[in-house]
């Protein structure tokens, strides 16, 4: 029995919210900022709180709300106080808010119209979804305006990925159109590879197009266009580009891609036989033991047993 007595003390203690102790305006705010209400929760957010994580907490929602009213300067106050708790060591550089702060410092610096560079000490070092989307379509944003297209083409390609906004990007995309033929090949390849995440299929390929307008053999462009192919569906001219890539003069990653790729359409398309062929050959020309493995399943499934064997 004493033991159950000591148990419900230790919880009653650890499950009391902090706001007995202290001001419960930024509970309030912070509560008023799950459900949305912005402008409730910057009022509430104003206050500052006396845990050192519940005050990085609190300025991290406020300079979400002070971002949302496009009071950039505000926002970018609040977050200095932030990380000057985080270099007093009050506060673990790895606590996950501080990169959520890391990406609302980026969005109030590009809303000043700052080309925030992906080099600096400040800059997010984790991607938070939806967040960090966000956050580097307003770099990309900021850094187009200021003229440095291949730091905006930079942040475009790290911003556009699982949840973010792809109307938002498409539109960046096609605003930036113009100085797309400066960008990097291996930048336009990214782009590609990132908008087909998104679903954005005529911005890859209108992408991976400019590559090849340079380099009309290359073989990663070859590569990325049959790749953005086959995941919009097009699977029949994809095939062929995957094709010429192996009947290239191509590096043998090339080949050994382009082949798999090959064995993998062939078998959604059912033609078991040529995906079984196929599959071997990429294990045996490239020491790949799982397409060998591929290649033995359709064979057993086909009860073609000396061919398994």
């Amino acid at each position: 029995m004493p033991r159950l007595f000591l148990f419900c003390a230790l919880f009653a203690l650890f499950s009391t919210p902090p706001a007995a102790a202290e001001d419960a305006a930024p509970w309030s705010g912070l509560s008023a900022y799950r459900a949305g209400a912005y402008d409730s929760a910057l009022v509430l957010l104003g206050r500052p709180a006396d845990n050192p994580y519940l005050e990085v907490i609190r300025l991290c929602g406020r300079a979400d709300c002070l971002i949302r009213d496009s009071l950039y300067a505000d926002a970018e106050a609040a977050l200095e106080t932030l990380f000057a708790l985080v270099d007093s060591g009050a506060v673990a550089r790895n606590f996950r808010f501080v990169d959520r702060a890391r990406n609302f410092w980026v969005e109030a610096l590009a809303g000043r119209g700052v080309c925030v560079a992906d080099s600096l000490a400040r800059f997010p070092r984790a991607s938070i979804l939806g967040e960090s989307s966000r956050a580097m379509l307003a770099a990309s944003r900021a850094c187009l305006a200021a003229g440095d297209t291949a730091m905006a083409m930079r942040h475009l390609v790290d911003g556009a990925g699982v949840g973010a906004d792809s109307s938002a990007y498409r539109a960046l995309f096609h605003g930036c159109a113009p100085r797309l033929a400066s960008c990097s090949d291996w930048t336009l390849r990214a782009l590609a590879q990132r908008f087909t995440i998104l679903g954005l299929f005529d911005e890859a390929n209108a992408a991976m197009d400019l590559m090849l307008a340079r380099k009309p053999a290359d073989p990663e462009a070859l590569l990325g266009k049959a790749n953005v192919l086959l995941k919009s569906g097009e699977s029949e001219q994809a095939l062929r580009a995957y094709w010429r890539v192996f009947e290239s003069a191509a590096p043998v990653r090339a080949k050994a891609s382009a082949l798999r790729a090959i064995s993998s359409i062939e078998y959604d398309r059912k033609e078991y036989d040529k995906a079984a062929k196929h599959y071997f050959m990429t294990g045996a020309y490239y020491s790949d033991d799982s397409a060998l493995d591929r290649a033995a399943r359709i064979y057993v499934r086909e009860k073609e047993w000396k061919k398994a064997l």
